[in-house]
């Protein structure tokens, strides 16, 4: 393996531990995204939907947070926006 890779990953798993050390989380359960809005999307696109379940937000939280909600509405997911 090249250097420079081992390097890098070494770093990358010591942030994972920084921050599950910071949060008290269990290890290797840390998911590091590029962004608020993508992780947004993989918590929505990622858990088990059926017709019937609620999800509460408001009309004041930012557009790119809303949408994913919203689209659950085609899965019969009742959006309580407030």
């Amino acid at each position: 393996m090249h250097r420079l890779t081992r390097i890098a990953t070494q770093r990358y798993q010591d942030a994972h531990d920084t921050v599950s050390d910071f949060i008290r989380g269990k290890e290797g359960i840390n998911v590091f995204t590029k962004n608020t809005t993508e992780a947004i999307n993989i918590v929505v696109t990622g858990l088990d939907w059926e017709p019937g379940d609620q999800v509460v937000t408001t009309v004041a939280e930012h557009h790119s947070n809303l949408l994913p909600w919203f689209r659950l509405r085609q899965k019969g997911v009742v959006i309580i926006d407030q």
